[in-house]
């Protein structure tokens, strides 16, 4: 039985800037001689952390400021706190995940940590109480109840006991052919003067190939929820997310979502991904979309005839593409069903 579940993903993303570098330039790389656009895997985790938080109620937070959240909640707790005190509690709780001063805002650049919400009223119930535990006693070792810190893992630098691995790994996105860069100039003019600012904004487009990885055994391994009743609801969510998770970059001057084109869902014994090493050239009529899906499904079919072992279990595609059905000789599974087979699937480890 395989551990292991990959999403094979690939996105028609328009004009836009959704992942850019520190010149403000669409991030990009070299792949097969030529210039492809990419949307790294962190941009991507975030985009599908903040997705699944909108479709549940927020169960985490990742922030440099959990000692002013933990200490705002321990005065609810106990109206009757002692300042001093609290904050003495409060700053070694603090200082037991990242060795930097809890309030400090010399530190606050590298004292972001993620904890969830659950965490934060124990250490806020800690503070309250006026109680002196260790954070080893306030938190469950590498467990966590937060699905999407089980789901992206965490790293406390001062006290690797509590460090959570991740359940699921998320590659970048990158074009499947060669992409461009576009400079659009944009004036900013003052209503009242005759001044006027003269800027410049780079943006790409294309389609986007991404791959992540579901690791049933360490999710339950992670996440202390894993056989809870709403389980199953919560799983469902950060799935869906998976689907529609991106970089937010520049959405409010570009329209970038679009929906999946097509998603492949395959049960693997080991990871594997698809390359387009060589990029894809854009058909007769125009557009790289129809020949990305056809180069896919012919990688697919040619990777489950080399090792057909390493292949077993779910094999699901859906997505919008018209052509789905004759390229994977296969019928489109509807987006709540195969939603439903990977959650299942993921709920299952032994």
């Amino acid at each position: 039985m395989s551990n292991h579940l990959t999403l094979h993903i690939i996105n028609s993303t328009p004009y836009s800037n959704l992942n850019r570098d520190d010149t403000g330039t669409p991030k990009r790389i070299m792949q097969g001689g030529t210039m492809r656009a990419v949307h790294s895997s962190q941009s991507i985790k975030r985009g599908i952390r903040l997705n699944y938080q909108e479709r549940t109620t927020t169960d985490s937070i990742r922030s440099a400021y959990i000692a002013n959240l933990v200490h705002d909640r321990a005065n609810k707790i106990n109206p009757d706190l002692d300042p001093k005190q609290a904050k003495k509690i409060v700053g070694k709780l603090i200082k037991g995940l990242t060795s930097k001063e809890a309030y400090s805002d010399e530190d606050k650049d590298n004292r972001s940590i993620f904890v969830s919400t659950e965490e934060i009223e124990a250490m806020a119930a800690t503070v309250a109480n006026n109680t002196e535990e260790s954070v080893n006693d306030v938190f469950h070792g590498h467990k966590t109840g937060a699905l999407a810190i089980a789901a992206f893992g965490r790293m406390f630098a001062a006290n690797p006991d509590l460090n959570t691995e991740a359940a699921i790994a998320v590659s970048p996105g990158v074009t499947t052919h060669t992409a461009n860069i576009a400079t659009d100039y944009f004036t900013a003019v003052d209503d009242t003067a005759a001044t006027t600012f003269l800027g410049v904004n780079q943006f790409t487009s294309g389609i986007f190939y991404r791959t992540i990885t579901i690791d049933r055994k360490q999710l339950k391994d992670s996440w202390t929820g894993y056989t809870s009743p709403n389980a199953h609801e919560q799983v469902s969510a950060l799935v869906e997310s998976m689907f529609y998770g991106q970089p937010n970059g520049k959405v409010n001057s570009t329209a970038p979502y679009t929906m999946p084109s097509l998603i492949i869902a395959e049960e693997q014994n080991h990871r594997i991904a698809y390359n387009f090493d060589t990029p894809v050239q854009p058909d007769e009529d125009g557009g790289y979309l129809n020949p990305t899906i056809s180069n896919l499904a012919r990688q697919v079919e040619a990777a489950h005839k080399f090792d057909p072992d390493n292949f077993a279990g779910i094999f699901a595609v859906s997505g919008t593409h018209p052509d789905i059905n004759d390229l994977f000789s296969q019928e489109v599974t509807p987006k709540n069903n195969i939603i439903g087979q990977i959650t299942d699937w993921a709920l299952k480890a032994e």
